[in-house]
């Protein structure tokens, strides 16, 4: 839903997607306004597949878009309530870089 949410609503200053699956059609990132932070698991191939796209559609609409596939992470790693899934090194990394850039894109 970030991902989604992000092309859709106004006036947002920065956007973090935690393995979402890209909005489609692809032509709806162009009305991003605010610059995108992803994170991936590197064993979600149904999300993961749509990244190269993605990343192509975001330069050539100009926008702001970094991301990161976190190795021997899967779909839902920075759950900690779902033991199956939960990848506390991919977790921390994650959070660590999203209030990064919440820090720089939302403080004034």
């Amino acid at each position: 839903m970030s991902f989604s949410t992000v092309t859709e609503v106004r006036g947002l200053n920065a956007g973090v997607v935690f393995y979402g699956r890209s909005p489609k059609p692809l032509e709806r990132l162009e009305k991003i306004q605010a610059p995108v932070l992803a994170h991936y698991g590197e064993k979600d191939p149904g999300v993961n597949q749509d990244i190269p796209a993605t990343e192509e559609a975001m330069k050539k609409y100009h926008k702001s878009y970094a991301y990161k596939i976190y190795p021997g992470a899967q779909h839902g790693f920075h759950t900690d309530t779902s033991p199956e899934r939960y990848h506390s090194e991919a977790a921390k990394e994650a959070w660590a870089k999203t209030l990064d850039f919440f820090k720089k894109n939302l403080q004034s």
